[in-house]
């Protein structure tokens, strides 16, 4: 099922401030079209007016909204709130198809190895942040656009089915989330107008790798990102929200896969 920017379009991204989130607003905000809703959600206020600005000066026919939101600690009231208060007050007619991406993500602590990651509260907040809220926001979502043709984008990792040093927080969450989907999409299978991708961008320069190279236990890692950068191994933003874009555009793809951009 591929996705149209040509029809009307209420479009949810978490993570929008910064980093491949932001550069994933600001593209598709360029392509949807008049009348479409962008509601962008983070923690950081000036980052979210920033990636706003950035859309409209491009296109300024669309409505973006702006919400500061700390989603390690959501409630499904709050959750469910917020995008119905998003939505204008005609409803759901308005629209053709509501998209959401789940791009918020955390490494979790990078310099501890799995051997010494023994904080509950550690793991716990981890959780909450990657998967918990997440699964909440998605099925909230599913169920408020439940009338219209739903797409579903989670940002994964390769980290979440392969081990790398360093990400013994992080690989377990990216893991339990995209099974969510992955049997989400199973159990769904009938449903024709939801599709599920999980696409994983490869290693990409934001702020959270070059944090991950600072912090990171491992050597392999911190040499890896520096001769990346260098190389063009560690990609752009712009890059890896380009295949994504192609991605959906084409829609060549079942509903759960797991797409690497390096995958042909």
């Amino acid at each position: 099922m591929a996705l149209d920017f040509n029809k009307k379009s209420f479009f949810v991204l978490t993570g929008a401030s910064k980093g491949i989130g932001a550069t994933i607003a600001i593209e598709c905000g360029k392509k949807f079209t008049k009348g479409s809703r962008l509601v962008l959600l983070a923690r950081n206020v000036n980052g979210l007016e920033n990636t706003k600005q950035n859309i409209l000066s491009s296109n300024p026919d669309i409505q973006i909204l702006t919400i500061p939101i700390d989603l390690s600690a959501p409630t499904e009231k709050d959750l469910r709130n917020l995008l119905q208060n998003a939505l204008p007050t005609e409803g759901l007619s308005s629209f053709d198809q509501a998209v959401i991406v789940h791009n918020v993500g955390t490494t979790g602590d990078v310099s501890k190895r799995a051997k010494n990651c023994n904080d509950i509260k550690e793991w716990q907040e981890n959780f909450t942040c990657n998967v918990f809220s997440v699964v909440l926001l998605n099925n909230i979502f599913l169920d408020v656009f439940s009338k219209l043709k739903r797409y579903v984008i989670n940002i994964t990792s390769k980290c979440g089915i392969a081990p790398f040093e360093g990400f013994a927080l992080y690989g377990p969450n990216k893991a339990a989330r995209e099974m969510f989907f992955r049997n989400l999409a199973e159990e769904e299978r009938s449903d024709k107008n939801l599709q599920i991708l999980n696409y994983a961008p490869g290693p990409v320069n934001t702020d959270m790798l070059n944090s991950v190279a600072e912090h990171t236990i491992s050597e392999g890692m911190r040499q890896f990102v520096k001769d990346g950068k260098e190389s063009g191994a560690v990609l752009t933003t712009g890059q890896t929200t380009k295949r994504l874009i192609g991605i959906l555009e084409t829609g060549n793809y079942e509903s759960g896969a797991h797409i690497d951009y390096f995958d042909e």
